[in-house]
């Protein structure tokens, strides 16, 4: 099914959905230079739209559209302004395009905190532009062996006309979560994967970062149309990531860490598993340097992100729907 990422950011949301596979991502949506680098460096391919409020899909576009809108005004870190923030209220631009697309599908995450600041009325919308919503499910990066709690809550919608819990065979996801939590934490990188979006590699970014903030401060990046002008907006990003890792982590000290992809737990003794055991965890934040220009935006980039193990019941919510779709 064809795809569109809304507020993409660096691909966590997307990666889950492509372990899960039939996902095919046609386009992203993201307003952060740097966010964008990483994001075409990763996917490279991908058309990346910069303003989520100057995007107008046609419609039937799309099979489904996903997206994690800001959590900066839902988290109780944040303001708490709720929907009303004026970055969380991007969500409304999200149900604008989801309105004017029809996707069959729609998924949403976003963090435990809009649980009571914003997800009623995330439900509410999606069920008056024509949806049927399931959710919201909480996953817990815990549950999934990571040694952090990182809650984030998902809902999954269909469009009504699709009479999907009329189907024969139709399951409530909350019947499918405990097996979905269980595949989850047999998530893997291929090695392919791991070169490809430079995952854990130690290389030197060096001068080329220089050249990632030029880039950035271009204006805005050409809009695109269908005909394949889309390349456009981010074939500079990738020419300037082609030799870098833009590998990115939490930066805690491996001095401070001791911990290697040989011992069996991290920090003060918390044991991991799944994913967690078979990976290395990162213990920098991929650019050498406490005050070269832009390691602090790479850092807030991976500590916003969504990791890939929890979007992977979504992911196989949304394709077993699919499936009972499809299905005569």
């Amino acid at each position: 099914m064809t795809v569109l990422e809304l507020f993409a950011g660096i691909g966590g949301l997307r990666l889950g959905c492509e372990f899960v596979g039939g996902f095919e991502f046609t386009r992203a949506i993201e307003i952060s230079p740097t966010a964008r680098l990483v994001y075409a460096h990763r996917f490279p391919g991908t058309p990346i739209w910069d303003d989520v409020q100057t995007f107008n899909p046609k419609p039937g576009e799309f099979d489904c559209i996903i997206g994690g809108s800001p959590c900066q005004d839902l988290s109780a870190c944040g303001n708490k302004a709720g929907l009303d923030g004026e970055r969380s209220g991007l969500w409304w631009q999200q149900l604008r395009i989801i309105d004017e697309c029809r996707p069959k599908f729609v998924g949403w995450e976003n963090v435990e905190g809009a649980l009571s600041r914003g997800c009623r009325e995330v439900v509410a919308g999606l069920k008056m532009v024509g949806y049927q919503v399931e959710g919201p499910v909480v996953v817990s990066a815990a549950e999934l062996g990571a040694p952090h709690l990182r809650k984030r809550i998902f809902i999954v919608a269909h469009r009504d006309d699709l009479s999907l819990r009329q189907r024969n065979g139709f399951t409530r996801w909350e019947e499918q979560l405990g097996n979905q939590i269980a595949i989850a934490c047999n998530y893997s990188y291929s090695e392919s994967q791991r070169r490809d979006a430079g995952i854990q590699q130690r290389e030197n970014w060096g001068h080329e970062f220089d050249g990632i903030f030029e880039a950035s401060d271009t204006p805005k990046c050409e809009q695109c149309d269908a005909s394949g002008a889309a390349q456009a907006c981010c074939d500079r990003a990738r020419s300037i990531c082609q030799s870098s890792n833009l590998g990115m982590d939490d930066g805690i000290s491996p001095k401070l860490v001791r911990v290697s992809v040989d011992t069996p737990t991290w920090l003060a003794g918390i044991g991991r598993s799944g994913w967690w055991e078979r990976n290395a965890p990162p213990d920098r934040a991929g650019i050498d340097g406490k005050r070269i220009k832009g390691r602090r935006e790479c850092i807030n980039h991976y500590g916003a992100a969504c990791t890939p193990m929890q979007a992977v019941p979504m992911a196989l919510r949304i394709k077993y729907l699919a499936d009972l779709n499809n299905k005569l």
